[in-house]
């Protein structure tokens, strides 16, 4: 389905862009993001450090 969000990374076009989110927009009790009770799961933010550091690895030649 579509999601609700923006982001500015149209303005990097061409270049490659990979956007990362706040975890849920919302969830059964409501908006999510940017509202008070915002929160990211850690299983969440441990995904998406081992993705960059795939991809930086990769850029490097690091593999």
């Amino acid at each position: 389905g579509a999601v609700r969000a923006a982001t500015e990374a149209s303005y990097f076009a061409p270049a490659p862009t990979v956007v990362f989110g706040p975890g849920d927009l919302a969830d059964d009790a409501g908006a999510v993001a940017h509202a008070e009770r915002e929160y990211v799961r850690v299983r969440e933010v441990e995904a998406a450090a081992e993705t960059i550091e795939r991809a930086v690895s990769e850029v490097l030649g690091e593999k």
